[in-house]
């Protein structure tokens, strides 16, 4: 096999020197295609390196190798010499699709459609031969969950696109870190075809470049990376121009020294450490200035677009610290706490009247919250500065609500000691005392969506308090969309830089097939869930994140770890999200019709924020009962195993068929999938296998190609004979002039590849890789013509 070097193998080997490189006397220090391969990789990746620091979705162990691969894929291709089409199949198609169903999380049921195709056929053939019984209801579920996944996958891309020409921030973090991967592996791949089939370095690292200035000048991030990426261009520029020169002096035979390498390599060395040191000078005390003003003009108008691609502006980063009005200054999590049965309150809200303990009654549920969290800090979380606002008796603290809102009465009673802090069911209207509110956020109107309340402080032993509870149906979470105002993506989204990216990822394929929001939510709970839940751990290691701790490794836990994995994966999946701190339920008294909470049902939740509905609550927790949101429509679809056992195989078939037609789409892209990925596969078999053998193979496919023209051939026959009369039967074959004059470039075809298999046969020298290069070529074309004289032989047979 032929070896080739990065540019290419030279065209007539250098002739200097042959006796001392032959002894081992003079051998070369490095090879300079070799450095020029590894320092382009390294150029290329200053981009995925950046983006892993600046979009939080997209992290360096995913675009990283993916942005390698790329290259690596163009740079075979075209060293093989495989066609530009099916070059263009691969890296345009078939990689995009790739990306496509692994980020999407359709890898499962891609296979498992596919493995179920395959046991399709034999059965339908058994059935039809043997008349077996046979089941196509494992076929027709593994298609519809893929139908399913892929149709909500690019629901949610149709989507995001229509935010973005829309200026409408769209949040999904699975859709933008698939566009970011998509764009990364189209510049690695077309850096690869450009440096090694185009030999263009420069306009194969310019996109990359671009791209690089162009993220790190609109985020005002630091420019390291980008002076480290040009100042690998520059000392690539001078390796690729000196290797130019050194194979012209070896193709013309011109003598030079050995350490010209050597020295060529200091020489660009330095002058890039000028050129680079001298531009970052200059940078810093002109260009930057010029640079900030230019990016403040145009913040406000690319501002939604580029949100929807993960990048924001420095000055627009939420940082904030510090508490005051008596907030607790922070909630870390530790050690399991110590279960107590003290009494905590008691609370009364009318819903039932008192009746016997033999009564089994639907109680209603509630959490008593008291205070809520948005700013995790990878120990636990805190929360902003606030605004106190003194509250009268009995005045409401937000505006009237949507009638569908479901109104509580809250009597709560203090045993023992006197409460700082009020506990209420929902979101607080008003309360019977005086009370002072910690907003966060609040508007002139008061709007419940609008409004951010932490707590409510009052020295009290019992009041009432009157709040309301959404009444939403699973549907209507559904249907919400994922767009939100910029106070809650600010606030809600937000996460540390400390957050490992292996959580990040797991947000992103947990969620990543789900179609809409609350769906996104419910994988998220329905995973924790899956933790036992305990009160026996210990306190996280120091300097860990602990919902990596508690994720990845303690892999059980209480309430706090529950809530706090489940906020931080909704942030990371495109879902506001925050913790809420009180009591769960507590236990129900039939007699006095009355809430018992004691101490250890001391609880935290979590709460997502829906567009135009407000914030829901989750329950990841596995101790507690789910919260159930009642759907719409109650009735279960009838699935394929049912169908199956009602109807018979025909009907099955005449169903699988009308459906297919119906849904053609996906069976024919999987077809045609396939059919590339053979053609490509036995492309490079042939191109790598001795040339003789490739001679001898193309001319078998001929003869089994050509025989419904030419009919079963005896073995004595000789393969020119067989040329001969092959030829007589094409020129008999009737057609348009215009096919006439299509197929009738084969006789020469024919007439090569018949020549081309008898010297492999009989020559005294074996054929040579150009010449198996030919027999390709010429069988490329040659196949088309034969497909088509057999459809017209055919077509002849009927008449």
């Amino acid at each position: 096999m032929a070896h080739h070097t990065f540019w290419q193998s030279h065209p007539h080997p250098p002739t200097q020197r042959p006796d001392m490189e032959e002894a081992g006397m003079m051998r070369p220090v490095f090879r300079i295609q070799d450095l020029i391969l590894g320092l382009s990789l390294m150029a290329l990746a200053c981009l995925p390196l950046a983006l892993s620091e600046i979009v939080r979705d997209a992290g360096v162990s995913l675009l990283l190798p993916l942005t390698l691969i790329g290259a690596g894929l163009a740079w075979l291709l075209a060293g093989w010499g495989v066609r530009r089409l099916f070059s263009g199949i691969v890296l345009l198609i078939l990689g995009p699709l790739t990306l496509v169903v692994r980020i999407g999380q359709m890898g499962d049921a891609v296979f498992e459609f596919i493995r179920q195709s395959f046991v399709l056929f034999p059965a339908f053939f058994n059935r039809v031969f043997y008349e077996t019984p046979s089941d196509v209801s494992l076929f027709l579920s593994s298609r519809e969950t893929l139908l399913q996944k892929a149709l909500a996958f690019s629901g949610r891309i149709s989507l995001w696109f229509t935010g973005i020409f829309r200026g409408v921030q769209i949040e999904d973090p699975v859709i933008r870190t698939l566009i970011w991967c998509l764009a990364l592996w189209l510049i690695a791949v077309w850096a690869g075809w450009q440096i090694y089939r185009n030999k263009k370095f420069m306009l194969g690292m310019l996109p990359s470049t671009v791209m690089l200035a162009f993220v790190l000048d609109y985020t005002g991030k630091e420019k390291e990376i980008l002076w480290l990426h040009l100042a690998l261009l520059l000392f690539l520029y001078g390796l690729t121009n000196y290797h130019h020169l050194q194979k012209h002096w070896d193709t013309s035979h011109t003598d030079y020294a050995d350490s010209t390498s050597i020295d060529t390599l200091v020489i660009v060395s330095a002058l890039t450490l000028v050129l680079v040191s001298a531009s970052f000078l200059v940078s810093t005390f002109s260009i930057k200035d010029i640079l900030d003003d230019f990016r403040e003009k145009r913040a406000g108008s690319n501002e939604s677009q580029a949100e929807s691609l993960g990048l924001e502006s420095v000055k627009d980063n939420f940082r904030v610290t510090g508490f005051g009005n008596g907030l607790p200054r922070s909630y870390l999590l530790k050690a399991g706490p110590e279960i107590s049965t003290q009494l905590a309150m008691t609370i009364s809200t009318g819903d039932l009247p008192p009746m016997s303990r033999n009564a089994h009654p639907n109680v209603p549920r509630y959490y008593w919250r008291t205070l809520t969290y948005s700013i995790y800090t990878g120990a636990g979380w805190t929360n902003p500065p606030v605004e106190s606002e003194d509250i009268p008796a009995g005045q409401a603290v937000i505006e009237e609500t949507d009638p569908s809102y479901r109104i509580v009465n809250a009597n709560v009673t203090f045993p023992k000691d006197t409460s700082e802090r009020l506990y209420w069911t929902g979101s607080l209207v008003r309360a019977d005392v005086p009370f002072t509110a910690a907003w966060t956020r609040k508007t002139e109107n008061a709007s419940l969506l609008d409004t951010d309340m932490l707590a409510a402080f009052a020295p009290v032993e019992s009041y009432t308090a009157e709040s309301v509870l959404l009444n939403v149906s699973a549907q209507e979470l559904r249907d919400s969309p994922s767009v939100y105002p910029s106070w809650v993506r600010n606030r809600f989204l937000a996460l540390p830089d400390s957050v490992p990216e292996r959580v990040l990822a797991l947000a992103r394929d947990l969620t990543a097939s789900e179609p809409n929001a609350y769906d996104r939510a419910l994988a998220i709970q329905n995973y924790l869930r899956e933790f036992p839940y305990t009160l026996d751990i210990s306190t996280p290691p120091a300097g860990r994140d602990v919902t990596d701790y508690f994720i990845f490794d303690l892999k059980q836990g209480y309430c706090d770890y529950y809530a706090t994995s489940m906020a931080v994966l909704a942030r990371a999946a495109g879902l506001p999200a925050r913790l809420v701190v009180g009591y769960a339920n507590g236990s129900y008294d039939l007699e006095r019709a009355q809430y018992i909470v004691t101490e250890n049902y001391a609880h935290s939740w979590v709460e997502i924020y829906f567009a135009g509905i407000g914030w829901v609550e989750f329950e990841p927790t596995a101790s507690e009962p789910v919260i159930f949101y009642e759907e719409e429509n109650n009735s279960d679809p009838t699935t394929a195993e049912t169908l199956t056992e009602e109807i018979s195989f025909n009907n099955v078939f005449s169903s699988l068929l009308q459906n297919t037609v119906q849904k053609a789409w996906f069976p024919v892209v999987v077809v045609i999938v396939l059919g590339l990925a053979w053609i490509g596969v036995d492309t490079l078999r042939i191109k790598r296998i001795p040339p003789a053998q490739t001679i001898q193979i193309l001319y078998k496919r001929l003869r089994r190609l050509a025989r419904p023209v030419t009919g079963y051939a005896s073995r004595n026959q000789t393969a020119h004979f067989y040329a001969l009369n092959l030829n007589r039967r094409l020129s008999e074959i009737k057609a348009s002039p215009r096919l006439t004059k299509w197929i009738m470039p084969s006789r020469s075809e024919i007439d090569q590849l018949t020549e081309l298999f008898s010297r492999s046969l009989f020559a005294p020298l074996a054929p040579s890789r150009a010449e198996a290069e030919q027999a390709i070529k010429a069988w490329s074309s040659l196949k088309w013509r034969l497909a088509l004289a057999n459809l017209l032989s055919l077509r002849k047979r009927r008449k």
